[in-house]
């Protein structure tokens, strides 16, 4: 949400596998689910949200205040966060001038993580001048600032994208994004979909309704500006809808209200971490694997594999000793090949 330059890199890492919540172990350790029970007269509860105030960033022609988030009923069924933007009649002297008023929710001080599966789903406005979020900052932000706390979008749309965004601070001074958009049209706001993020030590990623978006290794980040604690301390999230600003778009069109729905917001923990993806095929495919193996050994088998990993198999394994009887090194060296051992037209040999 917060914006200078942007430097959009896509597929940072192999999209790893998200698995089911009933699959991974996961434990519910924070959650609001927006009923009656969790909405205190009807307004978000507020030992687990607080409130921005006023015009906060980007340019946003609304102005935050509480007034405009409400819970305990919704389109959801069983009770949903609805916050509401408004246009003013007349610009509000007592509100800045701002002609919008809008609700941002954000958990600082109150539920703060680190680590986990989170869970959103809601439902947004994708017309002309929203700008919904759903995004978490490192609770260090006030004495580092924004951008070395860190910053993820689990979910941001503006102008026709829905976008998750991984951010952090280079040690050159700039900022780094992982970033990728899909297409959010009038059929996809008619929709309740599901945001995910799932955060380990090693590795952070990010879903839209169970499909991969983006991911990068904590360590990237850790080698920045930030430090050591980008991506491995607890942050805080934040739920808003923006109007206009510097990537809203143009609301003086749109037909207000503007809403974005909320019909929970889960935090797990505790579960396994995603599977590490496969290492990257090395350029030039099996040739540049076969090449690569050149300094391994005097003999032994180099597999090139369908997915791409690159692996020597020394003469242990090539004698039998890894489970491959009747391939000795006497006979990969006559023959020059790894015939019959594992895929042949994936296996490259490397005699003496």
């Amino acid at each position: 949400m917060f914006y200078t330059a942007l430097c959009a890199s896509l597929g940072s890492l192999p999209p790893p596998q998200l698995e089911p919540l009933s699959a991974g172990g996961w434990s519910l350790v924070w959650s609001d689910e927006f009923d009656a029970k969790s909405c205190p007269g009807g307004k978000p509860d507020p030992q687990k949200w607080g409130f921005e105030h006023g015009f906060v960033r980007n340019h946003e022609a609304q102005w935050y205040q509480p007034d405009n988030a409400k819970c305990g009923k919704g389109t959801a069924g069983d009770g949903a966060l609805t916050i509401t933007a408004e246009r003013l009649a007349h610009p509000d002297p007592s509100k800045g001038n701002a002609s919008y008023t809008s609700s941002s929710l954000t958990s600082q001080g109150l539920a703060e993580f680190q680590y986990g599966r989170w869970e959103m789903r809601g439902k947004i406005d994708v017309r002309p001048g929203s700008w919904p979020a759903w995004w978490m900052l490192g609770t260090n932000t006030k004495s580092v600032g924004w951008p070395r706390c860190g910053e993820v979008d689990m979910m941001e749309f503006y102008n026709g994208q829905d976008r998750a965004n991984i951010m952090y601070a280079t040690s050159g001074g700039g900022t780094k994004w992982t970033v990728k958009d899909v297409p959010a049209d009038a059929s996809f706001a008619s929709k309740w979909h599901n945001w995910t993020m799932v955060w380990d030590p090693s590795t952070l990623a990010l879903y839209l309704d169970g499909a991969f978006m983006v991911s990068i290794k904590t360590a990237d980040a850790a080698s920045g500006a930030g430090g050591a604690q980008t991506f491995n301390q607890k942050t805080f999230m934040i739920l808003n809808q923006a109007i206009g600003g510097t990537s809203g778009g143009d609301p003086s069109k749109t037909t207000f209200p503007v809403t974005y729905e909320v019909d929970y917001v889960r935090v797990f923990q505790g579960g396994t971490p995603p599977p590490a993806p496969p290492p990257p095929p090395p350029p030039g495919g099996k040739a540049a694997c076969a090449k690569q193996c050149e300094g391994k050994g005097q003999v032994g088998c180099c597999q090139f594999d369908d997915d791409g990993k690159c692996t020597w198999y020394d003469s242990g394994w090539v004698n039998g000793g890894g489970g491959q009887p009747g391939h000795s090194a006497a006979n990969c060296r006559a023959s020059g090949t790894c015939d019959g051992w594992n895929d042949s037209e994936n296996c490259h040999a490397k005699s003496v």
